[in-house]
């Protein structure tokens, strides 16, 4: 039976994430000093993004939350950061129509394997398993259905990884996932 959990709370007047969905994000969010923008989430009207550079982990839903920079804590408590940096555009990375390349459709994710199978054998896409593992088994948490799976087409070679979904942890509430590509230039493939 599927158990339904508000993504977002406003607990004491301050907000506060699910600790599940904390956990993902804070996967992705950058831990070297000099990446000081990417050491936040950025919230808007709709969404919340994480990024550290290699990896972004984007949710689509919408919020009560005042955008803005914020860190999120373990717990999942929100603090607004009070920063003005600019934000990476990552937007402008997530895969348009006209460059996905569909290589796997499953129900949910509860086999993370079947995925890294899917990525070796229809792609020439690989990942780094010590940045896509952390962040597959916190979103494994959440229960998501209606996976796809794609990799991005670029001058003939497959490139980025982005796996997106609907977390069962609300309604509507939407996720990408992507991950830039290993370079595997020199490497044999078997």
């Amino acid at each position: 039976m599927s158990q339904q959990k508000n993504l977002m709370a406003i607990e004491h007047g301050n907000p506060k994430m699910h600790r599940d969905v904390a956990r993902a994000l804070r996967c992705v969010v950058a831990s070297e000093r000099n990446r000081y923008a990417m050491q936040y989430l950025e919230v808007t009207e709709s969404t919340i993004a994480a990024t550290d550079g290699k990896r972004l982990l984007s949710l689509d839903c919408g919020m009560k939350t005042p955008p803005g920079l914020y860190h999120v804590t373990q717990d999942g408590w929100m603090l607004n950061s009070q920063e003005t940096l600019p934000y990476p555009k990552w937007r402008d990375i997530i895969l348009k129509p006209s460059q996905k390349k569909i290589v796997y459709r499953c129900p949910d994710m509860e086999d993370l394997g079947t995925l890294l199978w899917a990525i070796n054998r229809e792609s020439d896409a690989a990942v780094m398993l010590d940045l896509w593992l952390p962040v597959m088994q916190a979103l494994q948490r959440l229960h998501p259905t209606r996976v796809t799976l794609v990799v991005s087409r670029k001058d003939g070679h497959d490139g980025a990884v982005q796996i997106q979904g609907q977390l069962g942890i609300g309604t509507n509430v939407k996720f990408t996932y992507l991950q830039t590509p290993l370079d595997t230039s020199g490497m044999r493939k078997e």
